[in-house]
This record gives structure tokens, sequence and C-alpha cells, in this order.
């Protein structure tokens, strides 16, 4: 992934559920995720596998620092309750 070629609807689909199959362990519906905001394919595949598993979305600009991020998911939690 990544390398700029084209993905059938059937590649796509099977990399979502392999990264989907991932994220299950994890995560449950309803689970607030975070995850970097990519725009290329490994960015696709993981809002569409993180949906895939019920869980919620939150996408993170991919240039902030970890304690950033930390924050932002502490954050979220809070808001969440």
């Amino acid at each position: 992934m990544g390398s700029g070629r084209s993905w059938t609807r059937e590649e796509l689909a099977h990399e979502v559920d392999r990264r989907a199959a991932q994220l299950s362990v994890q995560h449950r519906p309803g689970d607030i995720r975070t995850c970097s905001l990519l725009t290329d394919p490994e960015g696709v595949v993981e809002l569409l596998a993180t949906w895939s598993v019920g869980a919620v979305a939150a996408p993170l600009p991919s240039r902030i620092t970890a304690t950033e991020a930390e924050q932002a998911r502490s954050e979220l939690e809070q808001a969440r309750r």
C-alpha cells in the first residue's frame, strides 16, 4: 500500500477486512479510536476499518506530537462521559 497503484474494490475490501480483524481485538462498537488524518491509501483503510468494527473515528493531524495526541484522546474520552 502507499505505492501509488490503483486498487480494485475487492482489494480494498480485503485490506479493510484484514485491518478490521486486527482492530476488533482491541476495540468494541462505540469506542473512540484516534487515527492519523492521512489522505493516502493507508489512511482510508484505517478509517473504513474503524467504522467496520463499529468504533468512532477521531482523525488527528499527522504532525502532532505524541503528547498532543494523548491529550486529545483524553479530552475525547472525557467529553464522551
